[in-house]
Formats: structure tokens, C-alpha cells, sequence
């Protein structure tokens, strides 16, 4: 997930987690984190990466996107 967005802000697509919530469903736990920030829409991509960083640093049991991920192939929404 990191690398993906960090390549889809080089390349300027990186909105789509802000404009197309349904588009990328994994990133919306972290959307709906920091807009309560009033940021910029084209600033939430960079702050996204920014907090998967972080997560990173992390063990993996503590990092909630795990726990989201799981819960999406779980369900079937996500086909890793």
C-alpha cells in the first residue's frame, strides 16, 4: 500500500483516495482520520503516506491498516 501510493503521487493520481472513496476502500480509515484536519485535499495523499510510514515502524499486530485489510479480504471486498 505504501509504495503504491507513494508511486500514484509521483505520477498525480494520487487524489483518487480523496475523490473516489469506493475507488481505493483500504485507505478510507486514513481519509476519514485526517480530514477532521481541514487539509487540502491534495495534501490527504501525502498525509496518508505519512501515516503508513509511521505504521511501518510499528510491529505488526499494532498497525491498523492491517487490521482493515484483513477485515476487507475477509468479506471478499478486496482481491489480493
Amino acid at each position: 500500500m505504501h509504495d503504491d501510493l507513494d508511486y500514484w503521487i509521483h505520477i498525480g493520481i494520487a487524489d483518487d483516495i480523496v475523490n473516489l472513496p469506493a475507488h481505493r476502500p483500504e485507505y478510507q480509515h486514513l481519509v476519514k482520520k485526517l480530514m477532521p484536519y481541514k487539509a487540502l485535499a491534495e495534501e490527504i495523499p501525502k498525509l496518508v503516506l505519512k501515516e503508513l510510514k509511521y505504521e511501518l515502524c510499528s510491529h505488526w499486530i499494532f498497525r491498523p491498516t492491517f487490521y482493515v485489510i484483513l477485515w476487507f479480504k475477509l468479506k471478499g471486498i478486496l482481491k489480493i
